[in-house]
């Protein structure tokens, strides 16, 4: 932590009252104003380790900058440790930078480490065109990706991270967003002690953009109605995957009316499942967990792996309301066991 008086060294002339003076005042105005404790400065501050926000921090640190990497969670990746299980790119080529980095390692990873794996075995003999394709590194399992982007992470030794924070409030001097203020976060979700970090550049990677919200930048929650520029816009019913017999892709269903409302897209929790086989198994439930719904999975015995290790991803609710406070999220994860 730096000395929060330096310039103390440089007035020796004051005498020893005026500084004690000055040093209770600083002390009032640390724990009291701010309540926070006063932590480094860095050229980038960057919150939320989501796959946006490792990219810019390690281009930075790659540039030499000093860099402090705020994430919420104990692991990084975002939704690429935590769920969202492959790319939804068209053509691997169209992959580039820190991106195509992270799709070469899960690649190598996947040729070396797990070469035995029958799903790696099987798209080893696929093109690889193949758009899921695990020998080309475009699926992949969650702990392999929090793995890879940590590795890639610490490879940059002006990168500083921090897990288990949460951003609940910016600085901001005039119009300009020059530092921000978090707090930890135990396993339980509850909030601790108060940390503030002052940068040259911030940068919001969080996905729901709230150091945007915390410096009163106008935004609205939802999605517009339809119009001619976009008619599958508002609320709309469709086959988007083309995947029902006879129907068009694209094709707008009965029901829809186009109007605006408050949904996100996708704002959704992903899982991550596993059938290991024998009901006997010792990693199968022996019972249901509490509360369990069966009415709210749509669960099919058609499920086939799509990742190494036989596993695959499940969606979980897809529509909360309004996500943009942390005890509504926070419920959410709760529900869910987290």
């Amino acid at each position: 932590m730096k000395d929060p008086s330096p310039a103390f060294r440089l007035h020796r002339s004051l005498s020893f009252n005026t500084i004690w003076v000055l040093v209770a005042w600083l002390v009032f105005l640390q724990f009291n104003v701010l309540a926070v404790s006063q932590d480094n400065d860095y050229d980038v501050v960057v919150v939320a380790a989501t796959p946006s926000g490792i990219a810019a921090a390690i281009a930075a640190g790659r540039s030499g900058k000093s860099v402090i990497l705020i994430e919420q969670s104990p692991v990084l990746g975002g939704v690429l440790s935590s769920g969202v299980l492959r790319l939804d790119d068209q053509l691997a080529e169209a992959n580039s930078g820190v991106m195509e980095d992270f799709r070469q390692r899960v690649r190598t990873y996947h040729r070396t480490e797990l070469a035995d794996d029958p799903l790696v075995k099987a798209h080893l003999k696929q093109p690889a065109s193949l758009r899921w394709s695990a020998a080309e590194g475009r699926v992949w399992e969650p702990h392999t990706a929090a793995r890879i982007y940590a590795e890639m992470v610490a490879e940059v030794p002006t990168i500083t991270t921090r897990f288990n924070e949460v951003a609940i409030d910016v600085k901001l001097e005039g119009d300009r967003v020059v530092g921000v203020i978090t707090q930890d976060r135990n396993n339980q979700g509850r909030l601790g002690k108060k940390h503030a970090y002052n940068g040259r550049v911030i940068i919001d990677a969080t996905y729901e953009g709230d150091l945007a919200a915390f410096a009163g930048v106008p935004f609205r929650i939802g999605r517009e109605a339809r119009s001619r520029e976009e008619p599958h816009a508002g609320v709309i019913y469709t086959d988007g995957f083309g995947s029902e017999a006879g129907v068009l892709k694209g094709t707008i269903f009965p029901g829809s009316t186009g109007e605006a409302d408050k949904r996100m897209q996708a704002f959704t929790f992903r899982m991550t499942g596993k059938d290991y086989g024998r009901p006997d198994h010792p990693y199968r439930l022996k019972a249901p967990p509490k509360d369990y719904d069966p009415s709210k999975y749509a669960w099919s015995s058609n499920n086939k792996p799509i990742v190494p290790n036989g596993k695959f991803d499940m969606l979980g609710v897809n529509y909360g309301g309004d996500l943009t406070g942390y005890s509504t999220r926070l419920h959410i994860q709760c529900l869910y066991g987290f």
